[in-house]
């Protein structure tokens, strides 16, 4: 009996050094791993200081899609963020929101978007030159910084008509920015502003003028050509928006002829058709103009200001990417602005070639939807000054206006206006994207009224080309 529990004790004696030795080495190699891997971290501090950074300019889609990319692949180089803007990164769709008191600042800013660690923010900066043969920009601040790539993600400012510009304190606003934004609805509080001019009959004038009208202000849209959203619509699609009621008045064919001050602000309009308007703030929401200039004196590519880039989103100088609303992609070079979806993707890829993860970037279907008064309107990919090769297939009556472009079998873009709650959208923007030949299962994602019109459309462009 006394030999068993010898043994025992020896036994539990030998476990209790066995286990001891097995946490002592469990904390010896983790001790050692912890140590290499900070040995690993300051060798990647330290090499990071020799090399040159990447640089990001612009503090829109774009440019915070390409920061978070280069974050979340963990970019070897350091990484420089300049941006014009005082502010955060926010969305720019949502402004009309905060203007009529629906949204702050804080539910405009960009998901995800803290200022991580690991990046040089310089906000409230511009670009005052650029130097693509020393690799090198000068900044508003007169600081140099030499990089290793860059991408300029710089989009598009918006200014007043050059007769306007001196009665900004009078009730005169551009329409582009958080800036802008905050100094009209400043304006708005002080003047008790309530009839409203907006000039300027695109999606970002017409999302305005909708907001503040259901905000019960005044409001009156100036287009200057003949029809609305001229870049999108067709005669007999605008015509079609025009003859439902909304909650504001449009004016098209016209320009402001004649601005009259009364006590230092603004108190009518004339229009070059003679209406006189009464008004106490005029918001411009026409075309933007690139933010390009300060390469203009570089040898980088350029088409009416935009910069012209490869299937990489490489300019014609390897270290120099673009993307978003100053680029140009298409070899034909047709340029169009690009929704906010789109310059996302492209700031993605463009970070994700930058760190030589070559990834070409293929063409997004532009997006757009808005709602004037009770017409819901949906627009995807190309709807408007087409090729006289592509076909134009429409369907309409009193309730609905719907336009499919077509060419080779295959779906180009498609404008959708009022009744459209039967169509499947996304599969419809999914063919434009992937270019796929369109068949009866895409079809089916139309309003079933018009199928067995379409594949007679179809069947009939089939058999002539068969002839």
């Amino acid at each position: 009996m006394r030999r068993l529990i010898t043994v025992k004790q020896k036994l539990l004696s030998l476990l209790c050094v066995s286990l001891t030795l097995l946490i002592a080495s469990y904390y010896i190699v983790r001790t050692i791993r912890k140590n290499r891997k900070q040995e690993a971290h300051a060798q990647i501090a330290a090499s990071s200081k020799e090399l040159k950074p990447f640089v990001v300019v612009g503090g829109s889609a774009a440019g915070t899609a390409a920061i978070k990319t280069l974050l979340a692949k963990k970019c070897p180089n350091p990484i420089v963020w300049i941006a014009a803007q005082a502010e955060p990164p926010y969305n720019m769709t949502l402004l009309p929101s905060f203007i009529t008191d629906n949204k702050r600042f804080r539910g405009m800013r960009i998901a995800g978007t803290k200022m991580p660690d690991g990046v040089d923010y310089k906000f409230s900066t511009a670009i005052t030159k650029l130097d693509p043969t020393r690799n090198e920009l000068i900044l508003s601040s007169g600081e140099h910084i030499t990089y290793s790539k860059l991408l300029l993600a710089t989009g598009i400012r918006y200014e007043l008509a050059l007769g306007h510009k001196h009665l900004v304190s009078k009730g005169v606003f551009a329409y582009g920015s958080f800036a802008d934004g905050q100094a009209i609805k400043k304006f708005m509080r002080q003047h008790a502003v309530k009839d409203i001019v907006i000039v300027g009959a695109g999606i970002r004038g017409l999302k305005l003028a909708q907001a503040l009208s259901n905000a019960q202000y005044t409001v009156n849209v100036i287009e200057k050509a003949s029809t609305i959203l001229p870049r999108y619509l067709d005669q007999d699609g605008a015509r079609f928006v025009t003859e439902h009621p909304t909650s504001w008045t449009l004016h098209t064919a016209a320009t402001i002829k004649k601005v009259q001050l009364r006590g230092g602000l603004i108190n009518e309009v004339t229009l070059s058709s003679g209406t006189k308007i009464a008004c106490q703030l005029i918001i411009y929401a026409t075309a933007g103009i690139i933010n390009t200039d300060f390469i203009r004196h570089t040898s980088i590519l350029r088409h009416n200001n935009a910069i012209i880039v490869d299937k990489y989103l490489r300019s014609s100088i390897n270290t120099i990417y673009a993307a978003g609303d100053n680029c140009m992609i298409n070899a034909d070079y047709t340029y169009k602005c690009h929704g906010w979806q789109e310059a996302q993707h492209q700031g993605i890829i463009a970070a994700t070639n930058m760190l030589g993860q070559y990834k070409a970037y293929h063409e997004d279907c532009a997006y757009h939807t808005l709602t004037l008064g009770t017409t819901s309107i949906v627009m995807a990919g190309h709807t408007h000054q087409t090729p006289t090769a592509w076909q134009r297939i429409v369907y309409q009556d009193k309730s609905y206006y719907h336009l499919f472009v077509v060419h080779n079998d295959r779906l180009k873009g498609f404008c959708l206006l009022g009744f459209y709650k039967s169509f499947d959208v996304m599969r419809l923007r999914r063919a434009i994207g992937k270019q796929a030949p369109i068949n009866e299962a895409l079809l089916e994602s139309c309003h079933k009224s018009v199928i067995a019109s379409i594949i007679s459309s179809f069947s009939m462009v089939k058999n002539k080309r068969g002839r």
